[in-house]
């Protein structure tokens, strides 16, 4: 009997970012803690929006400071076509790379704009989003980045971006928008006391001072009836009590270089309790 080939199947969403400190490997985790129903999805620090695609809700606020980020998703979301065109034609190399950083994305279109932070984003240095004080974009080239998504990947992304609005903002007012049964997902930064700032994130991201305004926004979304879960270090324990916390290893790239990988623990911490 012959068989017929069967076609490829069509991608069913996946991010097309890089992003440093992505927790793809904590999906898992993440999902198991969600509550059986939720109204509506909220996640304030996109960056590759893993978790997001991971859960595929109906309805989803996602939201970022980065005016390039959220920029580029509405792009794609509109146009994931042109977007990939745009990205695959620029040829995968250092020097194009340094020209195609160089220009100032103020002088390109919309559709030029997010195939510009798309193609920095997947070919510099182990997804690192960084500004120097001018705000520009200044990560160098990177040796090993994988490939550029398939337009597919492009147009399967863009229909789970049409469940979301798309907001450049501050965490707060996120956060000030979950009501009751919402869901939210936060992974901010995270911010130590002493640590070298280098312009991760963009310049002047997240410092102390946020880590006291995103307690009070937690604390009070817990009081409208938002389910909320939080990844960050293990410095929240004691500011969010009667949470529940889930410590589990991982592998990092320590100073971002894979021959100095190593298992650390990262902490999730969430209102939710297990018959929600």
């Amino acid at each position: 009997m012959t068989r017929t080939a069967r076609s490829p199947s069509k991608p069913r969403g996946r991010p097309i970012l890089r992003w440093a400190g992505s927790k793809r490997q904590l999906v898992p985790t993440i999902r198991g803690l969600f509550p059986k129903n939720y109204e509506r999805y909220l996640e304030p620090f996109a960056g590759s929006a893993a978790v997001f695609v991971a859960a595929r809700p109906r309805r989803a606020v996602i939201s970022d400071i980065n005016p390039g980020l959220i920029e580029a998703y509405r792009v794609v979301r509109l146009e994931p076509g042109k977007v990939a065109r745009q990205a695959t034609r620029w040829p995968v190399s250092s020097d194009t790379y340094y020209r195609i950083r160089s220009i100032d994305p103020e002088r390109l279109s919309s559709v030029g704009r997010a195939a510009r932070f798309i193609y920095l984003n997947r070919y510099c240095f182990n997804g690192v989003y960084r500004e120097n004080q001018q705000r520009r974009f200044n990560v160098p080239y990177g040796r090993t980045t994988g490939k550029m998504p398939r337009p597919a990947e492009f147009k399967a992304f863009a229909k789970l971006l049409k469940r979301a609005r798309l907001v450049c903002c501050d965490f707060e007012e996120t956060l000030r928008l979950a009501g009751k049964r919402d869901l939210v997902y936060v992974d901010p930064p995270y911010y130590a006391a002493g640590r070298v700032f280098k312009g991760e994130y963009g310049y002047a991201a997240f410092n102390s001072e946020d880590e006291d305004r995103l307690i009070a926004a937690l604390t009070s979304a817990a009081r409208r009836g938002a389910y909320l879960i939080v990844s960050y270090n293990g410095s929240l324990k004691a500011r969010l009590p009667g949470w529940r916390a889930v410590r589990q290893r991982v592998i990092r790239n320590v100073g971002g270089f894979a021959s100095k990988r190593k298992r650390i623990f990262e902490f999730i911490y969430t209102n939710i309790v297990a018959d929600d």
